[in-house]
């Protein structure tokens, strides 16, 4: 069942160049207190995850390793749990790269490469808590990072999120999510998505460029804001709102070049200009983006040099909540 388990107050492992892979639930678990650290160590094809740190006062730490290839999710905190991450990799997991779960919850992910992963590159979700610095997002199934159910919130600090399967990143069902001078560019529909009320995406210096359909987009009573945001190049609208009580702000924000309209706002909806946001174009030929994309092919191979990244069900239809099946699985004890 378990590579590595440490489990009570007290309990420590700490590993160095390891492996802990095709296991039948996970590589390296803590739970009821137990610490594990592991170092320039790989989990992978485990056959739900490859680290998960369960319970409060539960902690595991991870410096230049990688959880990849796994069968649901490739790092996880549940139920109270703690991850820290620093240069580590996630990539091709089933569902979800990296995750936080369920209130108390917490993931700080710190130089971190998130991708190819089946579903999202990072969440949180159920009340959890996700913080990431310096991370690259790209190239997921369908999300690059999201904040997902009420009190689950994601904070992203000088992060790229690019070229994912629909969305670069999102709040729904009341997450919160903020970026703070961020690059979210070449996703397949949108940059930013608010969905459902009480959902909010908040973008400080951000760019939001060169995206399949939408810059910003919110819809069902989600909001969002964007401050001194470049929103550019769009295929489709740079900012859109749907839904009576969905609203934007805008503070000091460049929403220009995009392929249609540069603003759209629809059934009840409204989107809101502050500070001289600029929406109508003066120059003929738009600024190139600040920070070159690359090909996912590129991001994983196995040298590539960059690093960090978990979720399930966007869509209306999407797949059931992986939380309540992820857990149950982790009920053996060794």
């Amino acid at each position: 069942q378990f590579g590595v388990y440490v489990s009570g107050e007290g309990s420590q492992v700490q590993l160095d160049r390891c492996g802990a892979s095709g296991n039948g639930l996970y590589g390296v678990g803590a739970s009821e207190g137990g610490m594990a650290e592991a170092t320039s160590c790989r989990m992978e094809k485990n056959q739900q995850a490859g680290v998960v740190a369960k319970d409060s006062g539960s902690k595991i730490v991870l410096r230049d390793s990688e959880a990849s290839d796994n069968g649901r999710i490739g790092v996880a905190a549940i139920v109270g749990g703690s991850v820290e991450a620093t240069r580590c990799y996630t990539r091709r997991n089933a569902r979800v790269g990296t995750g936080s779960w369920n209130a108390g919850s917490t993931v700080t992910l710190q130089g971190c490469t998130s991708v190819s992963n089946g579903a999202t590159g990072l969440t949180a979700i159920e009340g959890g808590t996700l913080s990431a610095a310096q991370c690259m997002i790209a190239c997921n199934g369908r999300v690059g990072a999201v904040a997902k159910d009420g009190r689950s919130t994601v904070t992203l600090v000088e992060c790229t999120a690019r070229e994912n399967g629909r969305i670069g990143v999102g709040a729904r069902g009341q997450g919160q999510l903020t970026a703070l001078r961020c690059v979210v560019v070449r996703n397949q529909q949108s940059g930013a998505v608010a969905k459902d009320a009480g959902s909010k995406v908040s973008m400080v210096d951000s760019q939001l460029n060169e995206n399949g359909r939408y810059g910003v987009s919110v819809r069902e009573g989600g909001t969002a804001e964007a401050r001194s945001c470049q929103v550019r190049r769009n295929e489709h609208v740079g900012v859109c709102a749907w839904n009576a009580t969905s609203s934007v702000a805008l503070w000091h924000c460049d929403v220009t070049a995009n392929g249609h309209n540069s603003i759209g706002a629809r059934d009840g909806s409204a989107v809101h200009c502050y500070g001289q946001t600029k929406t109508a174009d003066t120059e003929p030929e738009p600024a190139a983006l600040a920070t070159q994309s690359r090909s996912c092919s590129g991001l994983d191979e196995e040298d590539d040099g960059e690093g960090a990244a978990v979720l399930a069900g966007w869509e209306a239809r999407a797949q059931p909540s992986l939380g309540d099946a992820f857990m149950e699985a982790l009920q053996p004890t060794p």
